[in-house]
């Protein structure tokens, strides 16, 4: 596969302070709304463990199971995590706090708030709310981290078996030199 990809990082350093603000606004609204995929995924690792785990009879009924997770909506597995999670009900209003946020940014974020990036102040103000929003599914998602964590005494996964997962994965990618696996030829 053909490719312009480079090794070189592209930077403009003949950006205004206006284009330059302007994409910091962009770059702080891109790691808020990656970090709401993140808090997702931690759902979705944490109803692997607590849910699909415990029911599956095989690893093919445990993968099923964990496919069909991450095909439902985030509103829809954090009303099965809330059922899963009695105990913890400063952490489920934490949850549906960071879904609207999430919804929001996703759905109403720039069509309600366009006009505050005509000026600096504005965009300031709308980074201050990002920066805010990520700090809050950064805090979820640590919270669901540790009870993740709590359930590997009982066979889930520990942090030791996550960090060396998290490094054969970014192995493969630098091995993949930019592209995604599904983009190789089969051998």
């Amino acid at each position: 596969m053909a490719n312009d990809w480079t090794d070189e990082v592209d930077r403009d350093d003949s950006l205004s302070d206006e284009s330059y603000h302007h994409r910091e606004l962009y770059a702080q609204f891109g790691l808020a709304i990656y970090m709401a995929q993140v808090l997702e995924m931690g759902v979705i690792n944490l109803l692997s463990v607590m849910d699909a785990l415990p029911q599956a009879k095989s690893q093919e009924e445990y993968d099923t199971l964990v496919s069909e997770l991450m095909t439902r909506t985030l509103g829809k597995t954090i009303r099965r995590l809330r059922v899963l999670l009695p105990d913890e009900p400063e952490l489920c209003a934490k949850l549906e706090v960071a879904l609207n946020k999430r919804n929001y940014m996703a759905h109403r974020f720039w069509r309600e708030k366009v006009q505050l990036v005509a000026t600096a102040k504005g965009r300031n103000r709308l980074i201050s709310e990002l920066i805010e929003a990520r700090e809050l599914f950064e805090g979820v998602d640590r919270q669901l981290d540790e009870i993740l964590f709590a359930h590997a005494s009982k066979g889930g996964p520990t942090r030791e078996s996550v960090r060396d997962a998290v490094v054969r994965e970014r192995e493969l990618m630098v091995a993949l030199d930019g592209h995604l696996p599904d983009e190789l030829p089969t051998l």
